[in-house]
């Protein structure tokens, strides 16, 4: 765990070492009012490179989701994050919602998002 990278009580850092390569992973919890998103949009400068970022990001987007029609503020945020730290979004190979509400006036959605490092990306494409 790396409290050294991000203090911050919603977000969740592991390292793996291997030789002399170091690879960051980012777990995350962002609430209704997208506190981490913020958190991170403003500690930008200060993050080192993810090879992953992931979890409950409680954002809608018709990027990610089919069954929105909007692409607000926070889903934007989120992609300018992940692209500074050179992650892109991972469509799933299961597409689908990822939250499904006991509550039935809920309609099932899609907010628990994974990024990957680009080059990540790019390799799989070209293999």
């Amino acid at each position: 765990m790396r409290h050294d990278l991000i203090e911050y009580w919603d977000i969740f850092v592991l390292s793996l070492f291997q030789g002399n390569s170091t690879y960051n992973l980012m777990n995350v919890y962002s609430d209704d009012d997208n506190t981490v998103i913020l958190y991170l949009r403003d500690h930008i400068d200060e993050l080192p490179l993810f090879q992953y970022m992931s979890s409950d990001f409680n954002v809608h987007s018709k990027v990610w989701d089919s069954n929105v029609t909007h692409h607000r503020w926070a889903a934007i945020t989120l992609l300018e994050i992940a692209a500074d730290l050179n992650l892109e979004w991972t469509q799933p190979s299961n597409p689908g919602p990822t939250f499904i509400s006991h509550n039935e006036d809920l309609c099932p959605s899609v907010i628990d998002l994974m990024f990957h490092q680009i080059s990540d990306s790019a390799r799989s494409r070209t293999n």
